[in-house]
């Protein structure tokens, strides 16, 4: 099956924060589920809810083995670029592994929901301003 890893920032020492970022992958997930058909496997949207329930570590270290077994069978990773995603212990290392395992990579705006592909060598601004969006297109 293919599907869509859906990266964004998530850890912060202040809940809200953490609250804030995953309402806002959560309606980032739901956008590509309904209006691209895609399957998208988040894991800030798939794991909060269980991290808050059950008192789980809300810290990369903690999460990494199932993101990284999750992210190895992806067929493409797209990043949200919130604030702090540049920043990202969590999504600097999801986008090294998707890099060393050939996955391709992508950024989506949370604002627009436009596509581009991730150029390491580039900041996203010049991503943003050089590159057309394919987010039309089937990704």
């Amino acid at each position: 099956m293919s599907f869509i890893y859906l990266a964004s920032p998530y850890s912060n020492h202040h809940a809200t924060i953490r609250e804030e970022r995953y309402e806002r992958v959560c309606a980032v997930a739901a956008h590509l589920m309904a209006d691209k058909y895609e399957v998208v496997y988040s894991p800030i949207v798939h794991c909060h809810e269980i991290a808050q329930k059950h008192s789980l570590p809300k810290d990369f270290p903690f999460w990494r083995k199932i993101n990284f077994g999750m992210l190895a069978k992806a067929s493409k990773i797209f990043v949200l670029t919130l604030d702090g995603w540049e920043e990202s212990v969590g999504v600097r290392a999801e986008l090294d592994l998707a890099f060393s395992l050939s996955i391709p990579r992508f950024l989506i705006d949370e604002q627009t929901l436009n596509v581009y592909p991730y150029l390491e060598s580039e900041q996203p601004q010049w991503v943003k301003s050089q590159w057309q969006p394919f987010s039309k297109q089937k990704t």
